[in-house]
């Protein structure tokens, strides 16, 4: 690795400078740089850092630091917050007082200089959705005075609180360089009014940490704000910074960036390039951002000083979990150990009424002994306390009569996990594997699937939120992505193209298309237009199509919008701000702003609650029978070796029969015939397209009924 660094930085010369305004496709607005892509081109021009600077968001944080280091460059972590502003009170008449903008939504760019920056930012993000959110998020100046310090601030772009004071000044000196020494009255109020929105932030990030941005998209007035800017600079002894506020990768983009911006706000293409002809707002590369600041050489070294001073490393690998208010005084290890004990043998009382005398004191000891193998990998681990709060808040389901499923995937190797009622499956009777589960020498957490009745699974989150409190527990994130189909759809109607024209070309991509390994993947337009040739033909025979496809292609794939995953809860012992930030929308509660897999890397455990149609269908089916035939009937206590019941099963009779019930299962359940349950086990082992395709289920069909010799390789 050391000699490929060597041999990269002889090639590619250090760049003199480092993008510090960015937005990525995070930016859900207007943002469609991929996180991947913008590393890569930091690593193409030599830069040894780079910042992403979303708008009132850290959504790709986790990611963009992860894929930064992987290259060997300094992610910078930041935001382009939505600030209300200082608007400081001064003794003006009512017709002189300055008309701040109604909605209040200054731009302003915040930085990390280290781990404490980033918990302060994570915290004011939030806060502009917990406590600020209107049209956008709004970050309060209360928010940046009781998160202060650790940061640094650029004043922003045209839409800053800086700017807008500028302008209010040249309306009063509207021809020549801006007169900072002006005796003009009203000149002279708006200057007291810029030098307390500089003491402002100063307050709020410390003396030497406010830079004034200089920025050039090419939008009118720009290069007069520039200037200014830097008249304001001078005046009060402020650094200058030069940045390139980004919004998509390179020139080529152009096209595709407006195209997706006008369908994010529900216009027109051509009502968009007529407010924006000029603009340019790709990564400026190093020849063109020097040549664009050229006169400003200051500004360009300031970056690379900016960027020294912002040093945020995360740490992965370490988990926050809420700590379980275990009795007695007892810790959680400690009584983890006691209630396994206790529970087991209640299990080992009902298991003795089920097989009889042959379940004797050797059969039982067997089960005490896994259990106290299992309880100290457990202990070593340092995971007593999640099987602690999951066994609480599923034994309070089952005690409130919420029905709650026996357990799958691998959490049902655990004889702790039956024993405490998480699963209600005999990991011995089946001699299912605890390593699957957890394993000492491959360190991950645990993780249960939990079914909750549909019907009533928000109580059981109501449940834990109340009791570890609602700072505490959060939803996860998700990121609709834009699907070929759909932006399809979408840029046509951008383009003013016929939704009919749009429908039969989006009709012609397939849901599945082979990869270049040959495995179905979901279709991307290059790989459509391979599968299949009419896309081919429709987009040579009209540039129009062409130019559709070609614009889809650059945008499907970026995120679209925010969601919420289906099922996942995280917990922290602490506020979840402490850990990562979080947005709210109008239905109300916290959602993490990263999704499942960069909210588990920064230490947060998630726990499932999935809603399953199956259980809230067997719990109508449980009243019945206790109303109609038997009131002590007891599901926990059926035979599951039922010779009828397997014959209805062998005949196909499965519609409604969690993972029997597709078109598929039922002809692979006729073929088999299942007698017992492990065959049942087997079933869905063998649905599956490896299996499918290799033909060992009809060697293992053919084996269950004697038809094939079984043969064993070892």
């Amino acid at each position: 690795m050391a000699n490929e660094q060597s041999q990269s930085s002889q090639t590619t010369p250090a760049a003199p400078f480092v993008h510090l305004h960015v937005h990525t496709e995070y930016s859900l607005i207007d943002g469609t740089i991929r996180t991947g892509q913008l590393v890569k081109k930091a690593k193409q021009w030599g830069h040894s850092a780079i910042a992403m600077t979303d708008s009132g968001n850290l959504f790709g944080a986790v990611e963009f630091y992860s894929k930064a280091k992987a290259e060997g460059i300094k992610a910078i972590i930041g935001s382009e917050i939505y600030f209300e502003g200082h608007k400081p009170t001064l003794e003006l008449a009512e017709d002189e007082k300055l008309s701040f903008p109604t909605v209040g939504a200054f731009h302003l760019v915040l930085l990390c200089k280290d781990n404490q920056g980033y918990k302060n930012l994570c915290k004011i993000v939030s806060a502009g959705y917990t406590e600020g959110l209107n049209e956008v998020p709004i970050v309060k100046e209360a928010h940046l005075q009781k998160w202060q310090g650790h940061l640094i601030a650029l004043s922003g772009d045209q839409r800053s609180e800086l700017a807008f004071l500028i302008d209010q000044l040249r309306k009063i000196q509207p021809e020549g360089p801006l007169n900072l020494d002006s005796t003009h009255p009203e000149a002279q109020r708006v200057i007291q009014v810029i030098k307390a929105h500089i003491d402002a932030i100063h307050s709020y990030v410390g003396h030497g940490n406010y830079y004034l941005e200089l920025i050039d998209n090419g939008l009118s007035g720009q290069r007069e704000l520039m200037a200014d800017t830097a008249a304001v600079a001078k005046y009060f002894k402020l650094p200058i910074v030069a940045t390139a506020d980004a919004h998509y990768v390179d020139p080529s983009f152009a096209k595709a960036q407006s195209v997706f911006v006008a369908i994010k706000a529900g216009i027109t293409f051509k009502e968009l390039r007529g407010r924006n002809k000029r603009a340019r707002f790709h990564l400026l590369s190093n020849d063109e951002f020097l040549e664009v600041y050229k006169d400003y050489p200051e500004a360009i070294a300031n970056t690379l000083t900016i960027a020294d001073a912002c040093n945020v490393s995360f740490e992965f690998g370490k988990y926050y979990l809420p700590k379980f208010p275990a009795p007695d005084g007892l810790d959680e290890a400690s009584y983890l150990q006691k209630i396994s004990k206790e529970m087991l043998e209640e299990r080992l009382d009902a298991l003795s009424k089920i097989y009889g005398p042959s379940f004797d004191d050797n059969r039982k000891n067997e089960y005490r002994q896994r259990l106290d193998y299992e309880v100290s990998v457990i202990q070593k681990m340092g995971f007593p306390g999640y099987f602690l709060i999951v066994q609480d808040f599923i034994n309070w389901a089952k005690n409130n009569g919420i029905p709650v499923g026996p357990g799958r995937g691998s959490g049902a190797g655990s004889l702790v996990a039956y024993a405490l009622r998480i699963t209600d499956l005999d990991p011995l009777r089946f001699n299912l594997l605890f390593e699957r589960f957890l394993n000492p020498e491959r360190i991950s957490m645990p993780d249960f699937d939990v079914d909750f009745c549909q019907d009533r699974r928000g109580e059981v989150i109501d449940y834990v939120t109340e009791k570890y409190g609602t700072e505490h527990v959060a939803q996860i994130a998700t990121f609709g992505k834009m699907k070929a189909k759909l932006a399809v759809r979408d840029v046509a109607r951008v383009m003013e193209i016929s939704y009919g024209r749009a429908d039969k070309i989006a009709k012609l991509i397939p849901a599945k298309v082979p990869n270049e390994k040959g495995e179905e993947v979901e279709a991307t337009i290059p790989l459509a237009m391979k599968a299949e040739p009419r896309l081919v033909e429709e987009a040579e025979k009209d540039s129009t199509i062409k130019d559709i496809l070609d614009i889809t292609a650059q945008i499907e794939g970026l995120n679209r919008q925010t969601g919420t995953h289906a099922a996942g809860i995280v917990m922290s012992d602490g506020p979840m701000t402490e850990y990562l930030p979080v947005f709210t929308t109008t239905e109300g509660g916290l959602i993490t702003q990263y999704e499942m897999k960069n909210a588990e890397k920064v230490g947060l455990v998630k726990f499932d609650f999935l809603g399953l149609k199956t259980l809230t269908v067997i719990e109508y089916a449980l009243k019945l029978i206790k109303q109609a035939a038997d009131p002590t009937f007891d599901i926990a206590a059926i035979n599951l070796e039922d010779a009828d019941v397997y014959k209805n099963i062998a005949e196909g009779h499965t519609t409604a029969v969690f993972q029997l019930e597709g078109d598929g299962m039922k002809q692979l359940v006729t073929k088999l015939k299942p007698n017992r349950f492990e065959d049942i086990i087997a079933l869905v082992a063998l649905f599956r397209p490896g299996p499918l395709g290799s033909g060992m289920v009809d060697d293992f069909v053919e084996r269950k009924h004697g038809r094939q010799e079984i043969v064993y390789p070892l």
